[in-house]
């Protein structure tokens, strides 16, 4: 279920990034494209590299819950899905995944998690 969660949020966003390049957050001189589903679903070794190496960042940066915060990463792009309490920790979980080697660009689509 969560799975299919995250694949209709990637669908969404490459909807989105298919009219406003903007939202794929990458440089201006860099090109990025939104991978496929089928991209996604069967990650390359090295991109299941990334994809430990983000979330042993996550959860090692201090101030950031991240149990509630999936990764997928496709050719260096990574994908952050799910939630947080707080925009500062959104903030936080965008900037450590950056700073892993090989991530050229991130694409967040966490929320803030409502209350209880």
């Amino acid at each position: 279920m969560k799975i299919q969660s995250i694949l209709a949020a990637l669908v969404i966003a490459q909807s989105m990034a298919a009219v406003s390049p903007a939202l794929a957050q990458a440089s201006a001189t860099q090109d990025v494209s939104v991978p496929s589903l089928q991209q996604l679903k069967h990650p390359s070794a090295d991109d299941k590299q990334v994809i430990k190496a983000v979330r042993r960042r996550l959860s090692r940066t201090s101030g950031l819950n991240p149990s509630n915060i999936s990764v997928l990463a496709h050719n260096g792009i990574v994908f952050l899905t799910g939630s947080a309490p707080t925009q500062n920790e959104i903030d936080l979980a965008i900037s450590s995944a950056s700073r892993v080697p090989n991530v050229n660009s991130v694409i967040s689509k966490l929320t803030i998690r409502e209350p209880a």
